[in-house]
């Protein structure tokens, strides 16, 4: 029995000391450190190992994600992604379709995200909806709320036409390409889903 103890006492030393010359490897500054401070730093390292394999295993599932989307037609745009659809509806349909594939009408945030749809709608010919309204018939606004920064209305818009409360980018033109119509009037759309900062 005693030798069984002093046995299995030898193997837990030799573990021990086997963590410490690991621990010490990656960092000096365990040189001195007693045992129970070098298996607190050992355990550490194993909870940050594990977040780093749990991450891992997250950005291999963002990455089938947006590989699957890629290949159902979506674009990858400075994180983003985006589709157009060939399909026309009102501008009403058109968010609902895009609500559908878990995403929204594209709010346009910075001058080079309009660029790069100014230059997809004219590589395609083809005008969209976008995620912009006439709320309540008096403010232009983004789905969600978000007041209108930066605009790019075409010549002679936003016009006082009636009822013409919703807004598209058409082709042909660059950068200035927002253009307005009745929201029923049927077009294609243009929607987008915003990635997670975690992982992208």
């Amino acid at each position: 029995m005693y030798f069984a103890e002093m046995k299995k006492r030898e193997v837990l030393q030799m573990g021990i000391e086997m963590i410490r010359s690991f621990i010490i490897g990656l960092d000096s500054y365990y040189e001195d450190k007693d045992d129970f401070q070098i298996l607190g730093a050992a355990q550490n390292l194993s909870e940050k190992m594990k977040d780093f394999a749990d991450l891992n295993d997250e950005i291999k599932r963002v990455n089938e994600v947006i590989t699957e989307n890629l290949k159902s037609g979506w674009m990858l745009y400075n994180r983003n992604l985006y589709f157009v659809t060939r399909e026309r509806s009102s501008w009403w349909d058109s968010k609902k379709g895009c609500e559908k594939e878990g995403s929204d009408l594209v709010s346009i945030e910075t001058l080079e995200e309009q660029d790069y749809l100014t230059d997809h709608a004219k590589s395609i010919n083809t005008v969209f909806w976008i995620g912009m309204f006439k709320d309540k018939g008096t403010t232009w606004a983004w789905l969600g709320g978000s007041a209108v920064g930066s605009t790019y209305w075409s010549s002679d818009e936003p016009g006082s036409k009636e009822k013409h409360h919703c807004a598209a980018i058409i082709s042909g033109t660059r950068r200035f390409s927002w253009k307005t119509y009745t929201c029923a009037t049927k077009l294609a759309s243009c929607c987008k889903k915003e990635p997670d900062d975690r992982w992208l």
